[in-house]
């Protein structure tokens, strides 16, 4: 009731403007020993990068329906990585627990961390780029679902993280929307707000948090409540709803303030 995949068949061939790599990442899990599967990875490439964002996207559809997202960031001279959920697009599996997601998001972002590295060697020295990397030149950004994910990501990696219409709580926005459905059937315990309140005061932790004002599936209150447990974040209001926002023409004001200060 919480995810709604749109799958594709492995040989399905996307079609970007942009130049991008493909990749199929193998992930599983120790603590449950689920075989393992492959998530699909896009990667969006900028002209000389000088940074990497990882975008975790929303509970329904696939990577496909994120893509034009990265127009933003490729301008600014980031790469855009984005990736399928087990069972969205042509990731395999199927997502059983929140573990599985933070685990995959894990791994996903070691791998955009060494892929970004790797592929930047040719043209810059190692020492210039462990100081791109200390300097924070890579950010973790989720919208809706993928809100919580990165919370948990990035406030363990110390990475500069952005929460677009996040949540405060899944299982407590879930009881909301559901009250019909005991809050210990929610299999999916996504806590954005102890993220937050264990990991923010770090002067070196950098959050961002947007939130739009009509929206009717996570209210705003929920980016509000976050804020006041997160001192340190800024925090955008777009005049949109949840569905919209990505395409709202101020997130292109509100990314080139943050952007042009990385």
């Amino acid at each position: 009731m919480i995810f709604f995949p749109k799958s594709l068949e492995q040989n399905f061939a996307w079609n970007f403007n942009d130049k991008f790599d493909e990749f199929f990442i193998y992930v599983g899990d120790e603590i449950f020993n689920q075989k393992s599967v492959s998530l699909n990875l896009i990667a969006f490439r900028a002209e000389n990068p000088k940074g990497a964002v990882l975008f975790l996207h929303g509970n329904a559809g696939n990577l496909g329906d994120f893509a034009h997202f990265r127009n933003i960031f490729l301008k600014h001279g980031f790469d855009f990585y984005v990736y399928d959920y087990r069972g969205f697009g042509k990731s395999g599996g199927r997502i059983y627990n929140s573990y599985e997601l933070f685990n995959d998001a894990g791994k996903i972002f070691e791998f955009m961390k060494n892929d970004f590295v790797k592929r930047n060697l040719d043209s810059t020295s190692q020492t210039d780029m462990t100081s791109k990397y200390q300097k924070n030149n890579f950010i973790i950004i989720g919208y809706s679902i993928g809100s919580g994910i990165a919370a948990n990501i990035g406030t363990q990696m110390k990475v500069h993280t952005i929460l677009i219409a996040p949540y405060f709580s899944l299982r407590e926005l879930a009881v909301q929307k559901l009250p019909f459905v005991p809050s210990f059937l929610v299999r999916y315990d996504i806590k954005t707000n102890e993220y937050l309140q264990k990991n923010c005061c770090a002067k070196s932790f950098k959050i961002d948090i947007i939130y739009a004002e009509f929206d009717t599936l996570i209210p705003p209150v929920n980016a509000l409540r976050l804020a006041k447990i997160a001192p340190n974040a800024r925090v955008f209001e777009v005049m949109a709803g949840h569905n919209d926002i990505l395409y709202n023409p101020k997130m292109n004001e509100i990314f080139d303030e943050i952007l042009t200060q990385k």
